[in-house]
């Protein structure tokens, strides 16, 4: 006759490891139950959060079109106005530059200019670059 006694000893210490476990678990499962509930309220309040502003971003352009409509175009903001013209000059500078090339046009974009552009070429940048693109741009008008 075999002895019962280790069998069920082992049986009982696997049922209280077991017991145990489950507890563990059990609690493990409630920490992560509760971490995402609270991951998931955060992520609502960010949602919303940026339906908000997307809202009110979407009111301000309606608004700033509305003005922009009854004034006849941008608004006279001083500074503001004076930016966007400022904009739109150097956007129409490139736009005119960027259609110029080097046997056609007077100014071309040169790349590397140190090996390839020789002494007493002249190369003008800033406020003189912008003259000469103005100046450019008025002869291209003429007929």
């Amino acid at each position: 006759m075999t002895n019962r006694a280790p069998r069920h000893s082992a049986m009982v210490d696997f049922m209280q490891y077991s017991k145990r476990e489950t507890v563990v678990l059990e609690e493990d499962h409630l920490k992560v139950e509760k971490e995402l509930a609270r991951v998931t309220a955060q992520r609502d309040a960010i949602l919303l959060q940026a339906q908000t502003w997307a809202c009110e971003a979407k009111a301000q352009r309606s608004i700033v079109h509305e003005v922009g409509d009854i004034l006849g175009g941008i608004p006279s903001w001083g500074p503001i106005a004076a930016g966007v013209e400022a904009l739109r000059k150097d956007a129409g500078r490139y736009r005119a530059l960027r259609e110029m090339n080097w046997c056609h046009g007077p100014l071309a974009v040169v790349a590397d200019p140190y090996s390839r552009i020789k002494l007493g070429s002249d190369c003008p940048s800033r406020d003189r670059l912008d003259e000469a693109i103005d100046a450019a741009m008025v002869q291209e008008v003429k007929p």
